[in-house]
């Protein structure tokens, strides 16, 4: 476990620093597929159609990256807050910070994508890889640091220099998790089939139960429920949320999304009848 690294004789302590790439990077997804968000958005096809298409190009980008921050912020300056406070329900304490993206991120970007003029359950869709990103390097960050320590052992352990003894390192495990997730996400969303917000609840239900599994190995929390810790317990909250997701996804994703992009279609339809009238 590496806490901090030295670099041109500035000590820069690891933890902070690749949280802050988890976020950034998370960020860049989000920009590198930005072509995805334009085109499930509303507002830069109507700019197209007010403007024009060929004068409007660059508007429409401009929106696209404007709707990015606008959406995306509001999912931690108002998500967290809500999260740590289902998290003191469970543990007594706040949540490692991830949890909200279990808990009320999918339920702030249904509403934000509603809001905005989004079909919602493409929303979410683009927005699970990014959390994924994330996941990654919080991760790696946690190994770093040597929290979210695993349970004493010295067969399988290695030594934790937060704690002073030989730990089973679950941080990889959870970190090659993540990658799973990441490659599982990648694959089911190249398939031309698949039904719209299919990505989102599929991640919820891979990240609560490993979770669940890695949560025995480790140490940080003390049991609650018999052999079960806050922890196990959010896990199976989430998972009952994310199968409830999956069941409206596979039920009426389809009706949803056709919903949406009508009427999103209607909007354009309107703007476009009233250009021509102008003309």
């Amino acid at each position: 476990m590496f806490q901090t690294i030295t670099i041109l004789g500035n000590e820069i302590k690891l933890y902070d620093s690749l949280n802050t790439l988890g976020n950034l990077f998370m960020f860049l997804w989000c920009i590198f597929t930005i072509r995805e968000c334009k085109n499930i958005s509303t507002f830069p096809h109507l700019a197209d159609v007010k403007i024009g298409k060929n004068k409007s190009s660059f508007l429409g980008w401009v929106i696209t990256f404007l709707e990015i921050i606008i959406i995306f912020a509001p999912i931690f300056l108002l998500s967290l807050p809500i999260a740590h406070e289902i998290s003191y329900i469970f543990l007594g304490d706040k949540s490692d910070n991830y949890f909200f993206s279990i808990f009320v991120a999918p339920l702030m970007l249904l509403l934000l994508g509603m809001l905005f003029m989004f079909s919602p359950l493409k929303l979410t869709d683009y927005a699970t890889l990014p959390h994924i990103v994330a996941l990654i390097f919080y991760k790696t960050a946690c190994f770093c640091y040597g929290c979210c320590f695993g349970v004493q052992s010295e067969t399988f352990g290695m030594m934790n220099h937060s704690t002073g003894r030989m730990e089973f390192p679950v941080q990889l495990v959870e970190l090659a998790c993540a990658i799973i997730m990441f490659i599982v996400i990648i694959l089911v969303r190249r398939k031309k089939d698949r039904k719209p917000g299919l990505l989102y609840p599929l991640f919820i239900l891979m990240y609560c139960g490993s979770r669940f599994v890695s949560e025995f190995w480790r140490d940080d929390y003390p049991a609650v429920f018999g052999p079960l810790k806050g922890y196990h317990i959010q896990c199976i909250v989430g998972f009952v949320e994310g199968l409830i997701f999956l069941f409206v996804v596979l039920k009426w994703g389809e009706r949803i999304t056709e919903f949406f992009e009508a009427r999103k279609q209607r909007l354009i339809d309107r703007c476009a009848a009233k250009s021509q009238k102008k003309k």
